[in-house]
């Protein structure tokens, strides 16, 4: 009987090696078919963070935007009340300088001949006249028409009539110049204002 013996090293190591280099292979291709996952994964990633990135600034330049437009509307409105504050202060001066206008135009046309003004002064809508009268009668006759003349004044009173010559309290006597002086409360004044002086002298 014969034996016949085979070497079959070779081939178990042929074989072998085939397996790592399939194996190597395999792995190799794992690998990059991970990176090249990962890789894509990453590219969408960051295209999206871009994306967004991109839409919160739009966001913000279309809030900022707004806000700019925002403030000047705010701004058109101030400027807006600021002109409607000066237009309503500029059309009571000129309702006060108007009824004012009247007031004076009114006193020099009713003003007697014997009744000269001397000083004249504003506050707090009531007009102060002092003046000197030659005739207490005709300066009455002259207080009496102010007292019915109520588009103009709300009110007129006396504050005083003494005798120019010789002042006293006692009563003044029809003839000779007499000081007085008349407080006239005027319509249409209702906001308080500083005095101020309108004549230094008036005559007739």
């Amino acid at each position: 009987m014969r034996v016949v013996l085979f070497n079959v090293f070779p081939y178990r190591d042929r074989h072998t090696q085939r397996r790592k280099l399939r194996v190597a292979t395999e792995l190799s291709l794992g690998l990059f078919g991970a990176l090249l996952v990962a890789t894509l994964v990453w590219a969408d990633f960051d295209a999206r963070l871009n994306r967004q990135t991109e839409y919160i600034n739009e966001l913000a330049t279309v809030e900022a935007d707004i806000a700019a437009r925002a403030a000047r509307v705010q701004t058109m409105k101030d400027e807006a009340r600021r002109l409607r504050r000066q237009v309503t202060a500029l059309e009571s001066v000129e309702k006060e300088s108007l009824q004012s206008s009247h007031v004076l135009s009114y006193l020099d046309k009713s003003l007697p001949r014997t009744v000269a003004l001397s000083r004249m002064t504003m506050k707090d809508s009531v007009l102060v006249v002092n003046g000197l009268a030659e005739s207490v009668p005709q300066l009455a006759k002259w207080v009496e028409g102010m007292e019915g003349n109520t588009s103009l004044f709300k009110h007129v009173d006396f504050v005083f009539l003494r005798d120019a010559t010789q002042p006293t309290d006692k009563a003044p006597s029809n003839g000779g110049p007499h000081q007085f002086e008349i407080k006239l409360g005027l319509t249409g004044h209702d906001q308080p204002a500083p005095a101020v002086e309108l004549a230094n002298v008036a005559t007739r």
